[in-house]
């Protein structure tokens, strides 16, 4: 459909549309509903479970603004990011089109609703950079929702491979000049069991550079130098732990206060054990679906919190 014969409320949605990334959907509040349209309805509709419709020519679908916890997870285990467009004034005194913002950007990775997260394990969203002279990878993890956010530094593909089974990430971003090798098809030659696993980001390069990663941290933590935090000599460490800060912070649309600290730590600490080990050894999955009690997980977690049983997943998979 042509611009000129769209409605002023189908062109403020292309509008919204276009400052968002290219590879979400846009839920875009309507009265009662969060109403998808054209190529965002089309792709959403088999992911939430709802009805494709038309009107005018102009592929909709929707789903009730109070059931958004219910629909939310659906889309999110599709690796698909959201972007939520909110109502921003009240339509009874809006004079025409009712004004309208994106509020967030909810990805899999930077996700903090109670009702798509599980209490007993973390999310985390990482972020990878790579120094091109020593090939040393930087590798920064952060959960959104608990505000643990650490960094550390890899030696090989190897380790980074096994670092990210490790953590479960469920997002990934990567600087741009990285695209194909981190992308979701010609990624998997490097990754081929984790491509179908997380959702791949790509940044602009400048957001990885040392000099803005540090100026970021430094500023966000509000001190004179990141030695304090162990990050002494670690460039790639460090550009990634900024592009993290840097990405969570744009799409929660505020500053990210809750990120109190950055640890830093080392592989070498702790027993090294590959997907392979962690799998075969039920540590805290099953082989077959169905069957967690047969876990050594489930057999020693007597925790009381949420904050102990992330704790203990935590100590099982990587033992001094």
């Amino acid at each position: 459909m042509s611009e000129s014969k769209l409605t002023p409320m189908m062109k403020q949605y292309r509008a919204m549309r276009d400052e968002i990334p290219d590879d979400a959907v846009l839920m875009f509040r309507l009265g009662d509903f969060y109403e998808m349209f054209f190529e965002d309805a089309a792709r959403a509709a088999p992911l939430l479970e709802v009805t494709l419709t038309s009107r005018g020519g102009v592929p909709m679908c929707g789903v009730p603004y109070h059931a958004i916890d219910t629909y939310l997870p659906r889309i999110l285990a599709a690796g698909v990011k959201v972007a939520v467009a909110e109502q921003v004034e009240d339509p009874k005194l809006a004079k025409g089109i009712v004004k309208r913002e994106i509020a967030r950007v909810i990805t899999p990775g930077t996700v903090v609703d109670s009702s798509v997260l599980s209490p007993n394990c973390h999310n985390y969203l990482v972020a990878l950079s790579i120094d091109r002279q020593s090939g040393v990878f930087g590798l920064a993890s952060l959960d959104v929702s608990t505000g643990d956010f650490r960094v550390t530094e890899l030696s090989s593909e190897d380790e980074t491979s096994m670092e990210l089974q490790r953590l479960e990430a469920r997002e990934c971003v990567v600087p741009e000049s990285l695209r194909e090798r981190f992308s979701q098809t010609d990624g998997e030659d490097w990754l081929p069991e984790l491509s179908d696993k997380i959702c791949w980001t790509h940044l602009d390069d400048w957001i990885f550079s040392f000099e803005n990663a540090n100026e970021l941290l430094l500023r966000h933590f509000n001190i004179l130098s990141l030695d304090g935090l162990g990050c002494r000599g670690m460039r790639s460490g460090v550009s990634a732990a900024g592009a993290i800060l840097h990405y969570a912070a744009e799409n929660l649309r505020q500053s990210a206060t809750h990120l109190k600290t950055l640890t830093t730590y080392k592989i070498g600490d702790y027993m090294i054990m590959d997907d392979i080990s962690i799998r075969n050894l039920e540590l805290v999955s099953p082989i077959h679906d169905g069957a967690r009690e047969s876990t050594l997980l489930s057999v020693l977690d007597f925790t009381s919190t949420p904050m102990g049983a992330r704790l203990l997943r935590e100590w099982i998979l990587r033992p001094l």
